[in-house]
């Protein structure tokens, strides 16, 4: 069950970014979050960790994160909202 939130744009972002990266690979490496948002690994793993709490994504350690169904929903609204 997901937890019922409204995400500021860095979350927004986060997912965004991991939707984008998803769709080349099944894990998406932390580090790659950081370098394409231009931020540290360390500020990626603490957003990171936020988004898990509210069940947007699954983070397997030393490969990377992956979107629930909540989280590739959440993300794809956020795409569409940025196309409009």
């Amino acid at each position: 069950m997901t937890k019922d939130v409204t995400f500021g744009e860095s979350a927004e972002m986060y997912l965004k970014t991991i939707a984008e990266f998803a769709h080349l690979r099944e894990f998406v490496p932390i580090t790659s979050i950081a370098e394409r948002l231009g931020i540290s690994t360390v500020s990626a793993s603490e957003m990171i960790h936020r988004l898990q709490y509210f069940v947007l994504l699954r983070h397997t350690p030393y490969k990377g994160v992956q979107l629930t169904q909540s989280g590739v929903d959440k993300a794809n609204m956020v795409i569409r909202n940025h196309r409009l």
